[in-house]
């Protein structure tokens, strides 16, 4: 399994296969957890923009730690760390055409190409949830809304920044003379 350097890229990776697989611009599809572009210019100078209509495809995505008792860190020789971690990445999906649109991501999803692809960038896709379809109301207006979430894992590598020399320093000592130091106080 290829090595993922950080969080972002792993978003950066899925945002790119879903625009890929959806032949939605990257405008519209977004990381749910993110302020930027319109919404972030508009905060900074006050201007206004044209909103999204039904139908405009509009897809949000976040990514999220998950409690796996498989996630492990093993220590390497070099002092370094590799962490095996499970992630959920969530998926919602707004618009006329976001039944259709929940539809491709999950059969695309399932295919050897794409877990072909996304293995080799270092996401290992354990499963992905049926498209679930409802509806939102946003601003008096009602929004068909599709959710679906792919189960992830990932391994990452984290550098040590620490020398140990003085832990092993520390494990020179005899414990026997500290406990008993500690005891004549």
């Amino acid at each position: 399994m290829n090595v993922i350097s950080d969080v972002n890229e792993i978003n950066k990776i899925l945002k790119h296969q879903i625009e890929l697989e959806t032949g939605i611009s990257n405008r519209n599809v977004r990381n749910a957890l993110s302020t930027y572009g319109e919404t972030l210019h508009k905060l900074l100078t006050d201007k206004k923009f044209n909103s999204y209509e039904l139908n405009d495809a509009v897809i949000l995505f976040d990514l999220h730690t998950r409690d796996n008792p498989s996630d492990v860190s093993i220590v390497n020789e070099n002092s370094s760390i590799d962490l095996y971690k499970s992630y959920e990445f969530k998926i919602i999906i707004y618009g006329h055409s976001s039944a259709n649109l929940g539809n491709i991501l999950y059969a695309r999803f399932n295919t050897d190409y794409v877990l072909s692809a996304l293995q080799d960038e270092g996401i290992y896709l354990e499963s992905i949830s049926l498209p679930m379809e409802i509806n939102e109301f946003i601003n008096d207006v009602m929004w068909p809304r599709t959710d679906l979430s792919f189960l992830i894992s990932c391994k990452h590598t984290i550098n040590q920044i620490h020398d140990f020399e003085e832990f092993e320093k520390l494990s020179e000592l005899d414990v026997n003379k500290i406990s008993m130091s500690n005891n004549s106080i």
